[in-house]
């Protein structure tokens, strides 16, 4: 991630070497920003929402006046309140100004504090607001005209979804700190690069979800600017194999065969919620191996999938793999072991059996990494890496430290999982964050409060599994996994609200996070 000094010398570089026109990129800003609004309002479902600019005299602000200029020729009128004079407006912001007064676009000049009194941005309250008061040039805390245009979009929030342009205003794009007025984000869009600031402990709590926008800056450009943090923000790649095509003459056994083991007499929804991750993931075949006694219940709600009951404990918990799953271990490429899996001495057992399985990608989540243990030691091996998912509660217990010391220091926290289990550590949690064996770090900023209800840690789990099925690289798995949840996290809350969304409605999800990606 970048600081905001390189990314504006990258700017001026475009515009001076490149021959890139200043007003150009901020026309390709507006358009990627008009570009999240409009799939918004289609994910809500909305016909005529309320749109609502909130624009400073700044770059910010010219990005609002592209950006409403194209939601207009998209038939959603925008209506801009200007945070100064019109005449106070500059540069390339003026030209988008100037071009959005001229396609007949609603501009309301408010260039005084007394005229942004605390409803002014009611009768109606917008459905959405776009926030480019103030930019990554802004520094202290907002005062006169820009204070009070904060406190009216305080006063919206409650009702309204706000994207942040760039950045909310009155965040430090560097640090992560954010000032007092500062007003969270539902959805950031990063213009060029992400920001060094969205690296920071608690930095999701301002910027919501990330999406990063290409404007345009040259990639040689880029390139060489390195950027300030050392860990990246997951991103899809599309050099992964798991974004390529698939081939025509492929067929279900071409993309993998993933087994998810777990469930038991009263918490096998578990290993439902997994399975149909699993199988939105592209996996060519799944199978569950859960316990006789649960088995048809969780057949009955996965048709697609072939499930099989096993011997039990006396308490309902899985006590072995069935003989038919055993027979067959050399064919899967991907085994998921956890979720509502329960510990006990023959579920350890089992775990620690499934540890030796070669030639798999192996993924431990929930029961299957409390069946570890404490300091439990390297898990991967020739032949079978590992990818764990734990949350901070998990991790803690694998540390041997308290819930509490692991989210006070999650970056080390994730290094000495990695470097103790050496495996893929999936660190579940606001900002999740990813480490790898090879020393990558990655921090992921999509997904929301809605993913903090019971059973979407199953959904993730089955997803990275599911995928880890099709991948030759488990990290690939790993890092497009939380990015796809996150998405559907977001979408499905967007559609049923961040309250009421449940972990069955984030996987009914997967399938438009993928289409995010574009059309296969």
């Amino acid at each position: 991630m970048w600081k905001a000094e390189d990314i504006r010398r990258l700017d001026e570089r475009s515009i001076r070497e490149r021959g890139i026109p200043g007003s150009v990129l901020m026309d390709r800003a507006g358009q990627a920003l008009a570009r999240e609004v409009d799939r918004w309002i289609h994910r809500r479902g909305l016909r005529h929402p309320r749109i609502v600019g909130l624009a400073g005299k700044g770059n910010n602000g010219g990005d609002v006046f592209a950006a409403a200029r194209s939601l207009m020729a998209w038939g959603h009128p925008c209506t801009v309140f200007l945070a100064s004079h019109l005449d106070d407006v500059r540069g390339d912001a003026r030209e988008h100004l100037e071009r959005l007064l001229r396609a007949g676009g609603e501009v309301h000049a408010l260039p005084r504090e007394d005229d942004w009194c605390p409803d002014v941005l009611a009768h109606p309250w917008p459905d959405l607001v776009m926030d480019g008061l103030l930019g990554t040039g802004a520094r202290g805390d907002p005062r006169g005209v820009a204070a009070a245009a904060l406190r009216a979009l305080a006063a919206a929030r409650p009702r309204a979804f706000v994207v942040a342009v760039d950045l909310p205003s009155g965040f430090d794009a560097d640090t992560g700190a954010a000032s007092a007025l500062c007003v969270p984000a539902d959805l950031t869009v990063s213009l060029a690069l992400p920001k060094a600031g969205f690296n920071a402990p608690g930095a999701p709590e301002w910027t919501g979800t990330v999406r990063v926008a290409d404007i345009g800056i040259p990639a040689d450009l880029v390139a060489g600017v390195g950027p300030a943090t050392a860990e990246r923000l997951v991103w899809p790649d599309v050099s992964w194999d798991l974004l390529k095509p698939r081939p025509r003459a492929g067929h279900k056994g071409s993309f993998g065969h993933v087994l998810l083991v777990g469930g038991a007499r009263g918490t096998d929804g578990a290993i439902h919620l997994a399975a149909r991750a699993a199988l939105r993931s592209g996996a060519g075949l799944v199978t569950v191996a859960t316990p006789e006694s649960v088995a048809d219940s969780v057949r009955s709600g996965l048709p697609e999938a072939m499930v099989h009951g096993g011997p039990e404990t006396p308490d309902g918990r899985l006590a072995a793999l069935p003989l038919c799953v055993e027979a067959r271990l050399p064919e899967f490429t991907a085994i998921l072991c956890g979720p509502g899996l329960g510990v006990e001495a023959a579920t350890r057992s089992l775990v620690r059996n499934l540890l030796d399985a070669p030639d798999v990608v192996l993924v431990l989540d929930a029961d299957a990494l409390n069946a570890l243990g404490d300091h439990p030691g390297p898990l991967s091996h020739p032949g079978q890496p590992v990818v764990v998912t734990p949350h901070p509660g998990e991790a803690g217990r694998l540390l041997g430290r308290t819930s509490a010391e692991v989210q006070a220091d999650r970056v080390q926290s994730l290094d000495d999982l990695v470097q103790g289990l050496d495996a893929v550590v999936v660190l579940k949690g606001a900002g999740t964050r990813i480490g790898l064996p090879d020393g990558r770090r990655y921090v992921n900023l999509t997904g929301g409060p809605a993913l903090a209800a019971g059973g979407t840690g199953d959904v993730l789990a089955g997803l990275i599994a599911g995928l880890a099925a099709r991948a030759r690289d488990p990290s690939e798995a790993a890092l497009l996994g939380v990015w796809l949840h996150g998405v559907a996290g977001d979408l499905a809350s967007w559609r049923k609200g961040e309250t009421a969304t449940t972990a069955g409605e984030v996987a009914d999800a997967l399938p438009l996070a993928w289409a995010e990606l574009g059309p296969r």
